[in-house]
C-alpha cells in the first residue's frame, strides 16, 4: 500500500516524549496562516512508498527509538496508510503520537472508518488547526487552541508539560529546522 510522504526522519527529539521516528506526510488543504510547513501543503505525489518500507525501516532502529509521531501535511488523509504503520508500532512496543488539523470533536461525527482504525493504534493525539495569533512554546504544540488528547495511559500530562525545543539540521544541500518555533 503506497504512502505519499514528504520527509522522514529517524532520529528527533523535539517532536514528542523521547527520540522518535517522523513522518511527514505530503498534503493539507487547511493551509493555515504561518504553517510551518507550506512545502508539504501539495497533493502532488512527492514521495511515493510502500509501507511496507517504512515499518520495516522502523523496526530497523526499534531499539534508538520511543516512538512514531505522524505530522505533515495532514496525517488523516492517509489513515488507512498509516494505520498499518501504526499497528506495526504498537506489536512492537513503540509509541504513536498523531498530529492533525481536525478537532477530535468533529472527527468522532465523521464516522470515518479509517480514522476510527488508525486511532485503536493511536497513543496521543494532538488535535486542531495551527492557528499564528495563538503561537505558543509549550507541549508540542503550535499553538494554545491545540488539545492533546491521550487514548492510553502510555503518556500523562508531565510528558508534554515541557517547554518546545527545535532542533537545526544542516546536510550538504539544505538546512531543516524541526520543532515549533515562534
Amino acid at each position: 500500500m503506497l504512502i505519499n510522504i514528504a520527509k522522514i526522519d529517524k532520529n528527533c527529539r523535539v517532536l514528542g516524549p523521547g527520540k522518535r521516528y517522523i513522518i511527514w506526510v505530503q498534503g493539507c488543504f487547511f493551509k493555515c496562516k504561518g504553517c510551518y510547513n507550506v512545502e508539504y501543503q501539495s497533493f502532488e505525489g512527492k514521495i511515493l512508498i510502500d509501507t511496507e518500507e517504512i515499518i520495516k525501516d522502523i523496526l530497523s532502529v526499534k531499539d534508538k527509538i520511543e516512538g512514531v509521531t505522524f505530522l505533515g501535511g495532514e496525517p488523516l488523509l492517509q489513515a488507512k496508510q498509516l494505520t498499518k504503520i501504526a499497528k506495526k508500532c504498537q506489536e512492537n512496543d513503540l509509541s504513536v503520537l498523531c498530529y492533525t488539523g481536525f478537532e477530535y470533536e468533529d472527527l468522532k461525527g465523521m464516522k470515518n472508518k479509517n480514522v476510527e482504525e488508525l486511532f485503536k493504534y493511536v497513543d496521543v493525539l494532538i488535535d486542531g488547526l495551527y492557528v499564528e495569533e495563538l503561537a505558543i512554546n509549550r507541549e508540542f504544540k503550535g499553538s494554545s487552541n491545540q488539545k492533546i488528547i491521550y487514548f492510553t495511559n502510555r503518556y500523562k500530562k508531565k510528558d508534554f508539560d515541557v517547554e518546545n525545543l527545535y532542533e537545526i539540521e544542516i546536510d550538504e544541500n539544505n538546512l531543516h529546522i524541526k520543532g515549533f518555533y515562534k
